[in-house]
């Protein structure tokens, strides 16, 4: 099993890499390639390679997962109480996944499917997803510190987090809510936001292109002469 090209994307001899202030996963390069159903019973699962499976989690289960590579796996009853640290998914398939009260900490989705997800009341610290499709996804009463959503579709999804350091580079964001959100210092210039709904009292120090900003004030019923 070779998954160093992978792993040097988030090491460096100091530990993990900082990308855009957010913290890569911290996996050995050495981990046991094992199948999911022998690990069932366990409550803490540290360094495992896991590929190709259908993965199904006990929903009223405590479940730590720690410095483990999914790769190519599709997740049934991801939900409640989970909690996972220093983890990487790989073009798997997390859709309708549901995350109360749970956590990622320094975990990475690359080229993962999360439609129709929902994290609600979860903590999620130094986070990548990059290539995902996140559609109808939504995201509520959550803490987030460094997360980061590249080259992301997230139409049709809601937001309402407490956030330090969110950034949306190139995602699609048609039809995406905030409204019950504070938008300062979060960057959209680069993302698709046609239809996005936002509170105007909450949009202080929001960051739009001079495209957006038109369309915005036009949403907001302000008239603009040449």
């Amino acid at each position: 099993m070779n998954i160093d090209l992978i792993i040097v994307l988030f090491y460096n001899e100091s530990g993990g890499k900082m990308i855009n202030k957010i913290i890569g996963p911290k996996i050995s390069n050495c981990l046991e390639s094992t199948n999911f159903e022998k690990l069932k019973d366990e409550e803490v699962i540290t360094g495992f390679y896991f590929k190709n499976e259908v993965i199904e989690f006990d929903i009223d289960k405590y479940l730590e997962i720690n410095g483990c590579f999914f790769e190519n796996c599709q997740f049934i009853n991801f939900n409640s109480n989970l909690h996972l640290t220093d983890v990487v998914f790989k073009t798997c398939d997390l859709s309708n996944m549901k995350l109360y009260e749970g956590s990622f900490t320094r975990c990475s989705f690359k080229e993962c499917r999360l439609m129709g997800g929902n994290i609600v009341d979860a903590f999620l610290e130094n986070v990548l997803f990059e290539d995902c499709l996140l559609t109808y996804i939504n995201i509520f009463n959550t803490k987030v510190k460094n997360v980061n959503f590249k080259d992301c579709d997230l139409k049709d999804s809601s937001f309402k987090v407490e956030y330090k350091n969110l950034n949306f580079d190139c995602c699609n964001l048609a039809n995406s809510e905030f409204q019950e959100m504070e938008m300062k210092d979060i960057d959209l210039a680069n993302s698709d936001i046609k239809g996005i709904a936002l509170n105007p009292r909450k949009i202080n120090g929001m960051i739009v292109n001079s495209e957006q900003a038109l369309a915005m004030a036009l949403m907001l019923g302000i008239v603009i002469k040449d």
